[in-house]
């Protein structure tokens, strides 16, 4: 799926050269990402040394607390690709930064392994994230009890009503939702369903489950 909705080279120039990287990142960590790519064949430079990036890669401490970072970034490099690495990131900030056409997205623990393929496919167009924070690992990784609950949320019964209608008690039906919560990256109710029944930036009904049947 092309992750960029602006202007780029054709095909044939991205087969002719190799992509312009630029990375920003805190003190070591920047060291870090370099000479990750550096091993993997990709010669990368802080940003101000590069004079048209393709691929922009940016660290930063969390996705709440980097957003000034990523906006000057982006301002600065409109034209690049944004690749983002961090420490941590829930599936609800996957999708968003989806929505906002960020191509790639790279957890730090992961770097070693996945950076250079993600700046890799950013240069090439297509949307690198951690299989992790998608919709597909969540219907694995959420209960059935989890996905009965949450689809009753968005149905709008109360604890009370699951309960009833479930045969548990309502501290049950409270702890399934708050590990369900946990698991998509939510902390209420009206989150959760918001979060899944967004037409852009939601995981669908798909995650859910009414009956016990698989």
């Amino acid at each position: 799926m092309p992750a960029n909705r602006k202007e780029q080279e054709s095909p044939t120039d991205h087969t002719e050269r190799a992509p312009a990287v630029g990375v920003v990142a805190p003190g070591p960590l920047a060291g870090r990402l370099l000479a990750i790519l550096e091993r993997d064949g990709i010669a990368a430079a802080g940003p101000s040394r590069a004079r048209r990036l393709d691929v922009l890669i940016v660290a930063v401490e969390g996705l709440s607390s980097g957003q000034s970072e990523i906006h000057r970034a982006r301002t600065k490099h409109p034209s690049a690709q944004l690749v983002l690495v961090v420490s941590a990131a829930t599936p609800a900030e996957a999708r968003q930064l989806l929505v906002d056409d960020v191509a790639g997205l790279v957890l730090e623990r992961q770097a070693e392994a996945t950076l250079a393929l993600t700046a890799r496919a950013a240069f090439a167009g297509q949307i690198s994230y951690p299989a992790e924070l998608m919709p597909t690992q969540l219907r694995t990784a959420l209960s059935m009890r989890e996905k009965q609950i949450l689809a009753m949320v968005v149905m709008g019964f109360s604890n009370a009503e699951i309960a009833a209608k479930l045969y548990v008690s309502q501290s049950t039906v409270k702890s399934h939702l708050y590990s369900a919560f946990t698991t998509i990256g939510v902390g209420s109710r009206k989150e959760a369903v918001a979060l899944i029944l967004d037409p852009n930036a939601g995981f669908g009904t798909g995650i859910l489950a009414i009956t016990d049947s698989s």
